[in-house]
């Protein structure tokens, strides 16, 4: 079918094409923001068009892997994330780690006579900074985007040939990484939605700016007859959506009348509260067969990968299938096992080209998530915080919140109201940020 552009999108290319073509040299970034359904993914397809640049010469990334596995399925481009387009991954120094732990073990049992109480105290600090450090995984800026090698040759062209970097999902991006992007001197395109959540840090993220370049608000005549959009639409706009069938398995029920049974069949529940995400986890797994605090290993178990792992392959966001599960010592907060497969259409092994793949090999995994779902204790992260670090973190994920799912999607999405938020403006950002994670079907869960 013939794609037929609005108003809105054809602006936004024309200035596309003007910025490149005429203020690229003194604007390097240029904002495009846009709604569901206002066909931003079109409006960049038909803007590189009319540039002439074919996707060997753009450089397409997100945040997170996770929503690069969703750009390559959704628009068919080779996206990667923007660690793996600027930055080498260094791994952990083992050596080292045992070089430091050692030195400030000896520091703490026994002061050096001739050193100052304060010297000392100072002293341990720099050797917990280094151990935080060496005990996780650094990262190099690369000398040419998009750089494989370790070493790049000399005077070698930093742009790497790409004319354009599109980044999607931009409001996740910091300043720190936004600086090492840019420092490649290329034009960058960023794209946004700025009915979706914040980020964490909502006055780091440089690229979420008020007033972008380019705003598509219309929604695109493709998009019209979308019950999905229909109610992500009236959730952005802070109006109520009434419980009812919409058609197209699009429906909003009350609690009562959604059985567990029932949300068992559906790809992903996503809530509001970590309090909320334990509750149906517990519940939902009990209901699958695995009554245990612990996964046991086995084929159906829900695990979701909760911190990146460029050593062993595993991304935020990655749901994974364990085996070979083996309880660690009692005092310890870990179990080891092994990543039998995993339920994402590609791995990070084929976006990223390297780190070791975590298929098959046994790891060290973290017990304080699953713990927590069944008494949770506010301090046990932190008491576990250097720990953790030399651990895969993972939890179950029948359950998540909308923002661990931002970035992903899935076919059928069940969304639990739970009034999470502090005020209405963001209650709809946090509704529409969930509903928008559907593709084909969506249950809302309301109260």
């Amino acid at each position: 079918m013939d794609i037929i552009l609005n108003e809105d999108q054809e602006r936004a290319i024309a200035e596309i094409c003007d910025w490149y073509h005429n203020r690229r040299d003194i604007q390097q970034v240029f904002h495009l923001h846009g709604y569901a359904g206002t066909g931003k993914t079109t409006t960049v397809k038909f803007a590189l068009q009319n540039l002439g640049l074919g996707v060997e010469r753009v450089a397409f990334c997100t945040y997170t892997m996770k929503a690069a596995l969703v750009m390559r399925m959704v628009s068919a481009v080779p996206a990667t994330t923007i660690h793996s387009l600027i930055y080498f991954c260094v791994p952990p120094d083992p050596d080292r780690i045992e070089e430091k732990l050692k030195e400030l073990t000896e520091l703490r049992n026994d002061r050096p006579a001739d050193m100052d109480n304060k010297v000392w105290r100072a002293k341990m600090r720099q050797l917990e900074r280094l151990l935080k450090t060496t005990s996780d995984l650094g990262w190099i800026l690369k000398d040419q985007l998009g750089q494989r090698n370790d070493w790049g040759e000399e005077e070698a062209d930093p742009s790497g040939g790409y004319g354009l970097i599109v980044v999607d999902e931009c409001s996740m991006v910091d300043s720190e990484m936004a600086e090492d992007l840019l420092s490649f001197g290329v034009a960058v395109l960023v794209i946004g939605d700025p009915g979706q959540l914040p980020p964490i840090d909502d006055n780091d993220a440089p690229f979420s700016v008020k007033d972008p370049d380019a705003m598509l608000r219309q929604i695109h005549r493709q998009a019209e007859g979308s019950a999905i959009i229909r109610l992500a639409t009236l959730a952005r706009q802070g109006l109520p959506i009434a419980f009812d069938d919409y058609g197209d398995g699009v429906r909003k029920v009350r609690k009562a009348n959604c059985s567990i049974a029932e949300l068992m069949t559906v790809d992903q529940v996503i809530c509001g509260k970590h309090k909320t995400r334990r509750a149906f986890n517990n519940i939902m797994k009990k209901h699958a067969g695995y009554p245990e605090p612990l996964p046991v290993g086995e084929e159906g178990e829900k695990i979701i990968v909760l911190r990146n792992n460029y050593y062993y392959s595993l991304f935020n966001g990655q749901f994974v299938t364990l085996q070979d599960i083996t309880p660690g010592a009692v005092d310890e907060p870990v179990f080891y096992g092994r990543v039998r497969d995993s339920k994402d259409a590609l791995t990070l092994a084929l976006l990223e080209g390297g780190g070791v793949i975590g298929k098959g090999l046994t790891m060290q995994f973290y017990t304080g998530h699953y713990q927590d779902h069944v008494l949770f204790d506010k301090d046990r992260h932190y008491r576990d915080y250097r720990a953790k670090r030399q651990m895969i973190e993972t939890e179950w994920g029948w359950a998540i919140t909308a923002h661990k799912a931002q970035g992903s999607g899935w076919g059928h999405v069940a969304v639990i109201e739970d009034g999470w938020g502090y005020s209405r403006a963001d209650r709809a950002r946090w509704l529409y940020t969930a509903i928008t994670r559907a593709a084909e079907r969506l249950t809302i869960v309301g109260r």
